[in-house]
């Protein structure tokens, strides 16, 4: 035999030897394998006895507890699904506001309140008061007013400058509208009565609708000494409501005039005229002491409601705690015409989420 053929005959059987090797070494360690699986699955069987045993058992009491706590839970995690909507256990609105109100402004019914007899500053809440004394004076609105540096001093985000000449209607417009600080001392000033002789017929005024709880010390609601409750402030938009002018102005979402300085355009800053709401009347306010502050009366359900908001925390807050009382005593109002309770948060802890 050739070399050639040597070699490949000793390759061969070198092949062979380590094919024999790797077998024999995979059948001994399989046989461990499966000898070790076997005396543990002999040394556990009293074990997995018992967890089978165990798992039944537990199985039974989980369905046992189910039967006897099923409604407690369903219960429990409506209350979870409220509460993270903004509602109480009982379904009644959560406010962060420090105080609010919605009443039926037709019988004077109240179907919600939070802290609705507290006394506390309103801000430019006050310009609505501010209004109806204007209108007793019987103003003459096509006559021209000229801004004097003291209406503008510390007036705020006004729009206005000294030395500029616009119509008493237009002054009315911003002061209702956006709450124009300036504006409104214009149109006081304007009024021919003595600036204390008005503040003066706010305060009768107050006192002959039955505002117990609210003083006025000027006509704009910087003063935080304003103040006002939740309850009074509903009947005294109420009132407004029913004045057609006031009612117009404010539930106008947008308006242009023109002055010496040239033209102007101012869009209403209740939110609530932006939206799916039949708004009638409303005011903004806000300064640190009132926090924000928000009055509206809208048609809902083919009935008006009125609400009142004091002391959000924040411009939106004030909004959307609007929309909840409002959304809410819709939704309840054919109901409760018919029945005398009152919902009081301050009386249902669980309603009242602190400020």
């Amino acid at each position: 035999m050739d070399r050639t053929g040597r070699r490949i005959r000793r390759a061969a059987g070198w092949a062979l030897l380590v094919l024999l090797g790797a077998f024999l070494t995979f059948g001994t360690a399989s046989a461990r394998r499966h000898s070790h699986s076997k005396s543990t699955h002999k040394s556990r069987g009293h074990s997995h006895a018992t967890v089978r045993r165990h798992h039944r058992t537990s199985a039974h009491a989980s369905a046992a507890s189910t039967r006897r706590h099923g409604r407690h839970g369903r219960r429990g995690r409506m209350v979870r699904e409220l509460a993270f909507m903004g509602y109480g256990a009982n379904g009644e609105p959560r406010l962060r506001s420090r105080a609010a109100i919605v009443m039926d402004p037709d019988s004077n019914r109240v179907l919600f309140c939070k802290n609705e007899d507290q006394r506390m500053p309103i801000a430019s809440l006050t310009k609505v008061m501010t209004a109806l004394v204007l209108l007793d004076t019987g103003p003459a609105w096509d006559s021209v007013v000229t801004m004097t540096r003291p209406d503008i001093y510390q007036a705020s985000h006004t729009r206005l400058r000294s030395g500029e000449r616009l119509k008493k209607r237009d002054l009315f417009q911003l002061s209702l509208m956006v709450s124009d600080n300036a504006a409104t001392r214009a149109l006081v000033r304007s009024s021919g009565l003595p600036h204390e002789r008005f503040v003066e017929m706010m305060n009768v005024k107050a006192r002959a609708m039955g505002l117990t709880g609210t003083h006025f010390v000027e006509e704009t609601g910087l003063d935080p000494e304003n103040v006002s409750t939740a309850h009074d402030y509903a009947r005294l938009l109420s009132a407004a409501w029913h004045n057609p002018m006031v009612a117009s102005i404010t539930s106008t979402p947008e308006y242009q005039f023109r002055t010496s300085r040239g033209m102007h355009e101012i869009h209403n800053t209740d939110r609530l005229l932006y939206g799916n709401y039949e708004v009638m009347t409303g005011k903004t306010g806000f300064i640190n002491e009132a926090g924000y502050c928000f009055a509206t009366c809208v048609r809902a359900a083919g009935h008006p409601l009125v609400s009142v908001v004091l002391g959000a925390p924040t411009k939106g807050t004030r909004f959307l705690e609007t929309m909840k009382l409002i959304d809410w005593a819709a939704s309840r109002r054919s109901p409760l015409s018919a029945r005398t309770d009152v919902i009081n948060a301050a009386a249902v802890g669980a309603v009242v989420v602190p400020h």
